[in-house]
Order: C-alpha cells, then sequence, then structure tokens
C-alpha cells in the first residue's frame, strides 16, 4: 500500500510567497498523517522564515531518496528520473508546456512516457489534455491541498 512509502517534494527554491505556502501546508499535512514515514522538501535555497518544521534536504541528496516525489516543473520532472531509488514521480501539471514550445515530439514524449510517472492536474482543461496525449492524469488537485493530494497518490 503506498501509504507506507516515503514522500518526498522537490522544489529548488522556497520562497516567502503563496505558492510557496500552499506547497509547505500540504507537506505539513502529509508530515502529520505520516508520523512513521519520511516526508521532506528536497531543494537548494529556502528564503522562508516559517518552513513549519518540515525537513528541508539539499537537492543533492534527492538522488539517494527512496520512495515517492512530486515535481513541480520541467527542470525537476526532467532531473528526477536520474534518480534511481524513485518509485513514483508525481509531477504537478499547472500548464501545457507543449502548446507553447517548438521542441520536437520525441523530447516530449521522453519526458511524459515514464512508466513511473502521474501527472496529477491543475484544473480539468490540463487533466483532460494530459489523458488524451499521455494517459497519465490521475486527477484534479485546484489548490494543491492535502486532502486531495493524498487521495489522488493512494
Amino acid at each position: 500500500m503506498k501509504q507506507n512509502k516515503d514522500l518526498g517534494f522537490l522544489i529548488p527554491v522556497l520562497d516567502n510567497n503563496q505558492h510557496s505556502n500552499i506547497i509547505c501546508n500540504t507537506v505539513s499535512g502529509f508530515i502529520r498523517s505520516r508520523p512513521r514515514q519520511q516526508v521532506c522538501i528536497f531543494n537548494s535555497y529556502s528564503e522562508r522564515i516559517n518552513t513549519q518544521h518540515i525537513p528541508l534536504v539539499h537537492i543533492n541528496q534527492a538522488k539517494f531518496f527512496d520512495g515517492d516525489l512530486i515535481v513541480f516543473d520541467l527542470h525537476c520532472l526532467q532531473l528526477s528520473g536520474s534518480f534511481p531509488l524513485i518509485n513514483k514521480i508525481y509531477y504537478y501539471a499547472q500548464n501545457i508546456p507543449w502548446s507553447n514550445n517548438h521542441s520536437y515530439y520525441a523530447q516530449w514524449k521522453e519526458l511524459f512516457s515514464k512508466t513511473n510517472l502521474s501527472i496529477i492536474s491543475a484544473n480539468k482543461y490540463i487533466h483532460d489534455m494530459y489523458n488524451i496525449v499521455w494517459s497519465n492524469s490521475v486527477g484534479i488537485s485546484e489548490a494543491f491541498d492535502y486532502e486531495t493530494v493524498n487521495k489522488l497518490i493512494l
């Protein structure tokens, strides 16, 4: 059962903004609900004063992490492919990057066709687009709140 898996969040920079606050609130929810599992944020720089007692681990240690990983941008998604111990990667998709980019299909296919990748979509349109093109969106979490994300990754 996935409930017993350790969970990491790959966020290179934690700022003092609403987006980082939402992510930290969600991570705190996982820490409270999984007291026997490791839940942490992998990052390289944090401006946050209040990290809500969330363990912050340098991003270079993520390659040794054994568990599931949630990423928030394409650079982190690409980077996570080089971590050998990651069981499942969840990408929180807030846009459709191939619609604004004139890259080759093969590049996007390599990124989004991984067998251990699932997409958590920010809205129904993004959910539908990822399912049409890649068939790997597991659901929608508009606010990236703990309750919804927890249901999607179980």
